[in-house]
């Protein structure tokens, strides 16, 4: 892996963590609380992604509008999305010209994620559960 590309992955990494501590905030506030696992050193991804996938499940208990449902599924599902997304860009490091578009798109999709976690904050300050 080269220099530019370990720069790369670690950007992805970092947002993608970012991004899962905001979904985790978000979550937790809920009208019902969902739970997500800590982001710290001692748990691995997998961890997050599953509890990602769980929380998905289980949205559709939480009471709130339907607009804002769907976009804590959006948001939920572009986090995941976005680790499937760095798992191809891993893959295919040794395809030269072929990564860039891929990177772009992790970022896009965490970007979008971070979106959707901000409509479903604003609601929740809305409704007095807000995530500060």
């Amino acid at each position: 892996m080269s220099h530019d590309e370990d720069i790369t992955v670690t950007a992805m990494m970092m947002r993608l963590t970012l991004v899962y501590r905001m979904l985790r905030r978000t979550s937790s506030a809920l009208p019902i609380a969902i739970d997500l696992p800590r982001a710290d050193s001692d748990i691995r991804i997998e961890q997050c992604v599953a509890g990602v996938a769980r929380a998905y499940e289980i949205a559709r208990e939480v009471p709130m509008p339907a607009e804002i449902q769907g976009h804590l599924y959006a948001s939920y599902l572009h986090w995941l999305s976005a680790v499937d997304l760095i798992k191809t860009y891993m893959a295919f490091q040794a395809e030269p010209g072929q990564q860039e578009f891929r990177a772009d798109a992790v970022m896009f999709t965490l970007q979008t994620a971070e979106s959707y976690i901000g409509d479903v904050d604003r609601w929740l300050g809305e409704e007095g559960n807000a995530t500060d």
